[in-house]
């Protein structure tokens, strides 16, 4: 659900509207939708709150990377959990504005297509794996990263809409196989107890490699231009693929 808002509907109609409206009408209409959100949530009411620990937030945090560093299946796919963020997710956000109008020449709605296309993509393949889940999900993680950037590399050397944005599909369908069994891993391998610490460490990871993601593509972007930033982050994601498949042993081989 939300990525389907985030991804696929909330892109294609701020798209739509700004290309046919002006970005005034679709500010307008986001600031309105938001507070027609909080007004719905302001309706929520939750219940008795938990006890809480007997520990500080430092030792809570430090009790924490311990149980992360003697557990080496946790060390390697909060690792895995970086790639995302500064190779995908950043290079992406940060060229998409330029490649519409100066490789592809379409209208601005396209930005918002392109980016419902990969969130899509994102919902297709979660949808598909409640239905078919894949046997071995590590090895599944460890393709994905190498698949993924082969077709970042794709779409990084096109100049057809259509084709990019078939790749796009594609490359949210991988996507999705990585957001869904990166979490449930990390859960299935914590103990009861530990999971809400390791689970904020993964929010984390996921957080700061977001921005890292955007400085070092707008850097490259601004050096090289954004289809060069695509196909070095793709082959960079690639290698890390080709690495996890031939060296991470702990995340490859989990059933």
């Amino acid at each position: 659900g939300f990525v389907a808002s985030l991804q696929l509907i909330g892109p294609t109609i701020g798209g739509l509207i700004a290309d046919a409206r002006g970005l005034t009408l679709a500010f307008a209409t986001e600031s309105g939708l938001l507070a027609v959100a909080a007004l719905l949530f302001s309706g929520i009411r939750t219940g008795g709150a938990s006890p809480p620990t007997s520990l500080g937030i430092r030792a809570a945090l430090r009790e924490g990377l311990a149980y992360v560093r003697g557990h080496p299946t946790l060390r390697g796919l909060l690792a895995l959990s970086l790639v995302p963020g500064v190779f995908f997710i950043g290079p992406f956000a940060v060229t998409i504005p330029l490649m519409v109008p100066d490789v592809f020449h379409a209208s601005d709605k396209w930005v918002g297509i392109l980016w419902a296309c990969f969130g899509g993509g994102v919902v297709t393949g979660s949808v598909a794996l409640t239905l078919r889940p894949l046997p071995r999900r590590g090895l599944a993680l460890c393709v994905t990263n190498l698949t993924g950037g082969l077709i970042l590399v794709a779409y990084g050397a096109s100049e057809s809409l259509g084709l990019s944005a078939a790749l796009l599909v594609a490359w949210g369908i991988g996507a999705s196989v990585f957001m869904n069994y990166v979490v449930a891993l990390l859960q299935e391998h914590t103990e009861p107890r530990m999971i809400g610490r390791v689970m904020s460490m993964y929010s984390l990871t996921f957080f700061v490699a977001t921005p890292v993601g955007y400085a070092q593509s707008g850097a490259i972007t601004a050096w090289l231009g954004p289809q060069a930033t695509l196909l070095a982050n793709g082959a960079a994601a690639a290698a890390i693929g080709l690495a996890c498949l031939a060296g991470a042993r702990s995340v490859r081989s989990l059933p």
